[in-house]
């Protein structure tokens, strides 16, 4: 066990060559599903690699560029669909990507126990990662994509101090069923309720 722990690449350098993979910036289908692959990858080396409390500075390092990560994923994903080509079909657009979506909701899972530490950095980026749960819930309303938010909202139920409303920048609230509204209201609000009754 030592032997193959002392010949494995280095988390870094594995995460490293991950880099380019998230880095495209070309809109079509394949670079998405590219994306979400890499990004997948990404969130198993950082919940494979960082340590439950307190950070050192590499490892600091690596959850940053993991938020980084997510943030330029999910901006892509968006302005994928909100081009020129997707006039007046940018809802339909974005969530026909559940892949990258599903990703994205579990990746920001995944960092969820390490963003206190981040905090020094960006007080708001668990603010940032619940503005875009809700915004892919809005949009997408896809088995996996559902159940990814559903899991981010509860998980992020359990830190309440990463969204206290000294560290919130768009919604002022210290709840995170508050957040989570327009999730839940369009869960509990199908059309197939509206059909049976």
């Amino acid at each position: 066990s030592r032997a193959r722990e002392n010949n494995s690449p280095p988390v870094m350098i594995m995460m490293t060559r991950l880099l380019p993979s998230l880095a495209t910036q070309n809109f079509d289908g394949d670079s998405l599903l590219s994306r979400a692959y890499a990004l997948h990858s990404f969130g198993i080396l950082i919940s494979n690699s960082l340590s439950q409390g307190k950070l050192s500075s590499s490892q600091l390092q690596i959850a940053w560029k993991a938020v980084e990560a997510v943030e330029t994923s999910f901006l892509s994903a968006w302005s994928a669909v909100t081009s020129d080509i997707s006039k007046g079909r940018e809802r339909e657009k974005f969530a026909a990507e559940p892949t990258i979506l599903g990703v994205i909701l579990r990746v920001m899972t995944t960092l969820l126990p390490w963003l206190e530490s981040l905090q020094n950095l960006d007080k708001w980026i668990a603010s940032r990662f619940a503005c875009y749960a809700s915004t892919i819930l809005e949009h997408c309303s896809h088995p996996v994509v559902c159940f990814e938010g559903s899991v981010f909202f509860e998980r992020l139920s359990e830190h309440r101090g990463l969204i206290e409303p000294s560290c919130c920048c768009v919604v002022n609230t210290d709840n995170a069923a508050t957040v989570a509204m327009p999730f839940l209201l369009s869960a509990l609000n199908t059309p197939i309720a509206k059909v049976i009754a």
